[in-house]
């Protein structure tokens, strides 16, 4: 045998090897690796090719691939016999990588749910530069079409990294984080944070007034009365400012911030609009 047929004798073993050890580590076994355990609805994987193919339970995922669930899907993903990482409907996410040392991941939208037991190394989830790495813990991650993240731990400790001020999240706590804007961290029992700077007068002449106030950062605020509602976003910091119209009467003004993880808080006040009332002279009499 020449020695070029001897060399690609030896190439070919080798890359055999190679598929063999690939394969035991991301191999449609399920033992190890990571698969997609379970599908609902409309859920697809898209392959570092950009080809994309209708996600099926047993699939093992490579770097590289991306899972999408669309309206109404939802996909599990699983790490090992105990964790596993539940993507939500409207959801993406890809696989940056995963192996015997653990797995990170890279949620590019949308919502996930991570449930991280010891025995599967170290999990980590990151998105718009900020990461959540976890080992023995449960948590929800979340990033808006804004870029904005939120994370939940439910159980467990988690580290995070990328998030100014905040440097882990302990069983209970919550962090948001938005775009050249500092980490919030709260107690995730603890309502909405919702701060409104209320006008001073309780009447006025005038056709509109003006509601400031602070909440969550990004948050969307719903912001009027009844029949007209204005909805606008919270800055990075959480501070926003709005016009609202006003009728005469009595106007029952009312403010609602609603955070990326989805929970809620309002207030209201009321402002009257009395244009049959005098003008009051600021004229000095000597």
């Amino acid at each position: 045998m020449s020695k070029e047929l001897q060399a690609i004798a030896v190439l070919v073993l080798i890359l055999a090897a190679a598929w063999l050890g690939y394969g035991r580590l991301f191999g449609d076994d399920g033992g190890e690796g990571l698969v997609v355990a379970a599908v609902e609805g409309a859920v697809v994987r898209v392959d570092g090719f950009g080809a994309e193919v209708p996600a099926t339970e047993g699939l093992s995922l490579q770097p590289r691939d991306r899972i999408v669930a669309g309206e109404g899907g939802r996909a599990v993903l699983t790490l090992g016999p105990e964790s596993r990482v539940t993507i939500a409907e409207r959801s993406s996410v890809r696989v940056v990588a995963a192996d015997q040392s653990g797995v990170k991941l890279e949620l590019e939208g949308g919502r996930v749910q991570a449930t991280i037991r010891p025995g599967a190394g170290p999990v980590g989830i990151s998105s718009e530069g900020s990461s959540v790495v976890a080992e023995d813990a449960d948590f929800t991650m979340v990033r808006a079409e804004d870029g904005t993240v939120g994370v939940v731990a439910e159980r467990g400790e988690v580290g995070l990294e990328g998030f100014p001020g905040a440097s882990r999240l302990a069983a209970g706590e919550r962090v948001i984080a938005a775009p050249g804007g500092t980490a919030l961290v709260a107690p995730a029992s603890e309502e909405l944070l919702l701060n409104v700077a209320w006008p001073q007068a309780a009447r006025t002449r005038q056709e509109t007034v003006e509601v400031r106030g602070h909440t969550e950062p990004n948050a969307r605020v719903r912001v009027g009365r009844e029949g007209a509602w204005v909805e606008i976003k919270a800055d990075a910091n959480g501070l926003f400012v709005t016009n609202v119209g006003l009728v005469e009467g009595a106007n029952d003004i009312r403010v609602e911030a609603i955070s990326i993880l989805e929970t809620s808080v309002a207030t209201t006040h009321v402002v009257v609009r009395d244009t049959t009332a005098p003008n009051v002279s600021t004229e000095i009499h000597y």
